[in-house]
């Protein structure tokens, strides 16, 4: 939104901006913020950034060393329509903010944002290039969620409550009104999307979960902006299921035996306006879906990382949930063009074209889209510099209905982690490839932080346990 602060300032002048509020992602991506009247937002405030209490947000700092600064991105600025009230002439200007040292004001090393802007930075310097990511936002719209309190005895199971009535089972997909009553909801997170932040939608539709399940597709940006725009669109459909009475949920299963809730990622690499992923030769030379030797090693890269891939994209325990046969989501290592039980799919509409893509299918929401998009580039470009061919090392592609195959077949084709342990065992052995961007400080803070929390869902008390065993 602004290049300079002379150009925030006159702004915030002529707009009679009340406050600034100043975003920021802790380490497994949740949202904070500080709010400063827009009296004291100045160019110190972009020099020195604000002061917080990294020991109180996730993991940034320890109780004795915990003083941190935020420091805002000017061109992430947007008017916050969720904190403002013009009736009461309060107007609220919100920036993305990176996380900096309290002394010395350098980049906090553990800071996501700037994992990402390393990421960027390493594809440049390897070939030249920048990324380009369209995301798939899938969620759920409840009416109400009753919930147990984890640290009290006596828990309850939890309760999802629809707000939708007349739709069938797996048979919802792009559902019509009346049956489809989430459609006003979506047209109002779209709307505000565009008008408060100028993000580019390319459509939304009712998803295949009968319960008000719904996906909002966003369209291609590079990498930092995709993972900025995934944050924002996730505060702006949250901010707006409240103000309607709605609870949007991003978890990934939150429903037995119903569609589990993805966040897919579509990927092209460009070196000026070339599409690096398209072969281009004469007429009559042919590869599989016209892909180029950088498309097959970005796609042998994934694969070959995909086990500890997932400790970024599918980083919570109920992750493992949703990758279960029969709902589109994938649980083999295979890469093909148009099948929806691949991990990595080759959409049919844009091959052959200077629009042909890859599709990671496996990822949801719970991820830290920084870390998430991070891990997914660096290990396509260590596909990519190692020549990688993914139908050498058994990635197929495979054209068909995997879960349809005989037994034997299908047992050839490499499996996903079926937990999130069993994905942080493997990001233990095989990390290299993030370097480039990831600490191995980084790296085993996040092992531990989610060690810790697959424990602590493992000691607790289901409430199927109870049904299956309390009678033994």
């Amino acid at each position: 939104m602004f290049s300079n602060y002379k150009e925030a300032r006159a702004f915030i002048n002529e707009n009679e901006i009340s406050f600034v509020d100043l975003k920021y992602m802790d380490i497994p991506g949740r949202m904070h913020h500080v709010t400063l009247p827009a009296d004291y937002f100045s160019e110190d405030t972009l020099k020195n950034g604000v002061g917080f209490d990294g020991s109180s947000a996730s993991l940034f700092k320890t109780v004795e060393c915990g003083d941190m600064c935020i420091k805002p991105d000017l061109s992430t600025g947007f008017m916050d329509p969720f904190q403002s009230d013009p009736e009461n002439n309060v107007l609220t200007l919100s920036f993305i903010c990176d996380v900096i040292e309290a002394d010395t004001k350098k980049p906090y090393a553990l800071d996501p944002r700037g994992i990402a802007r390393k990421a960027e930075a390493y594809l440049k310097k390897i070939l030249k290039a920048e990324s380009i990511w369209l995301p798939e936002l899938e969620f759920y719209l409840f009416s109400d969620v009753e919930s147990f309190n984890p640290t009290t005895e006596g828990d309850e199971p939890f309760r999802f409550k629809s707000i939708e009535k007349y739709l069938l089972k797996q048979r919802a997909y792009e559902a019509a009104p009346p049956e489809d009553n989430t459609t006003k909801i979506r047209n109002l997170c779209c709307k505000y999307l565009k008008d408060y932040i100028g993000m580019d939608i390319k459509y939304h539709h009712h998803e295949v979960g009968s319960r008000g399940q719904c996906e909002i597709e966003l369209n291609y940006a590079p990498l930092l902006r995709a993972a900025d725009s995934i944050i924002l669109a996730k505060y702006f459909v949250r901010n707006i299921a409240d103000q309607s009475g709605l609870l949007a949920s991003f978890i990934p299963k939150p429903i037995y035996n119903e569609a589990g809730s993805g966040l897919h990622f579509h990927t092209r690499i460009l070196s000026g306006k070339n599409n690096l992923f398209l072969k281009k030769g004469k007429l009559g030379d042919f590869s599989y879906s016209c892909l180029s030797k950088e498309a097959l090693g970005f796609i042998s890269g994934l694969l070959s990382h995909a086990d500890s891939l997932m400790a970024f994209t599918n980083p919570s325990t109920n992750s493992f949930k949703r990758l279960v046969p029969g709902f589109e989501a994938p649980v083999k290592k295979f890469f093909s063009t148009g099948n929806r039980s691949a991990v990595l799919r080759l959409p049919k509409y844009a091959l052959g074209t200077e629009k042909c893509s890859v599709e990671f299918r496996a990822s949801d929401a719970t991820s830290n889209p920084y870390l998430a998009l991070s891990a997914l580039l660096l290990s396509g470009i260590d596909g990519i510099s190692k020549k990688m061919d993914p139908s050498k090392l058994g990635f197929g592609p495979f054209d068909k209905n995997v879960f349809e195959l005989p037994d034997e077949e299908r047992d050839k084709i490499g499996s996903l982690p079926a937990t999130l342990f069993q994905s942080l065992k493997e990001l233990q052995e095989d990390y290299q490839f993030l370097l480039p961007a990831f600490s191995k400080e980084f790296i085993d803070l996040w092992i531990n932080l989610k060690k810790k929390e697959h424990r602590e869902v493992m000691e607790r008390v289901h409430p199927y346990e109870i049904y299956l065993y309390h009678n033994f």
